[in-house]
């Protein structure tokens, strides 16, 4: 949450620590409503639409991570480069 909140970064997380738990309490109240609509395809179809808001969660969280990583490895070619140009560290090869 740091990288992406510089500021008000306990705000953002006290939003997303709700979102989740809002979550947790919302899809048991909506899955019997998916189940028995018509447009779903019965219990496998609601099933699988769960599954499917669930699977972007993860592919989204995954996203961030990387994105992390991203970050602290930019950084640290930032530090090289600051070091190397001051001529504190120099370049092997």
């Amino acid at each position: 949450m740091n990288h992406y909140f510089k500021q008000k970064h306990s705000a953002a997380l006290g939003i997303a620590v709700c979102g989740s738990g809002l979550g947790t309490m919302i899809f048991p109240w909506i899955m019997p409503y998916i189940i028995h609509s018509p447009m779903w395809f019965d219990y496998d179809g609601a099933l699988l639409t769960q599954s499917a808001i669930i699977f972007m969660c993860v592919i989204f969280g995954i996203l961030m991570v990387i994105f992390e990583a991203i970050v602290r490895v930019n950084a640290s070619v930032r530090m090289f480069r600051f070091l190397y140009h001051m001529n504190i560290v120099k370049k092997d090869g």
